[in-house]
């Protein structure tokens, strides 16, 4: 099996975002990048029936998921509303 990189044109790349788009990447493949990129803060891997994005957002991306992170909390916290936080998680099919 061949690995395919995928180059969006440049007007629609993410201004919040670098990222890398394969196809054809196998779901052992996937589990191993995991691994190895375990201990690299930053980097995100998403894959979907072989095609693997990693993304390593960039700094406003980051400060506008703190931001609406703390308001919601702060929210839920002075609405009495329970709520369960949970990260990055892999769902296997």
């Amino acid at each position: 099996m061949t690995a395919t990189l995928i180059q969006p044109p440049q007007e629609k790349q993410s201004p919040l975002a670098n990222h890398v788009l394969l196809k054809n990447i196998s779901w052992q493949t996937y589990q191993l990048l995991l691994q190895d990129l375990a201990e690299q803060p930053g980097i995100r891997l998403i894959y979907d029936q072989g095609l693997l994005e990693i993304i390593t957002p960039l700094d406003p991306h980051e400060g506008n998921k703190k931001l609406l992170g703390r308001l919601v909390e702060t929210l839920t916290e002075e609405l009495n509303i329970e709520v369960r936080s949970l990260g990055s998680r892999t769902c296997q099919r």
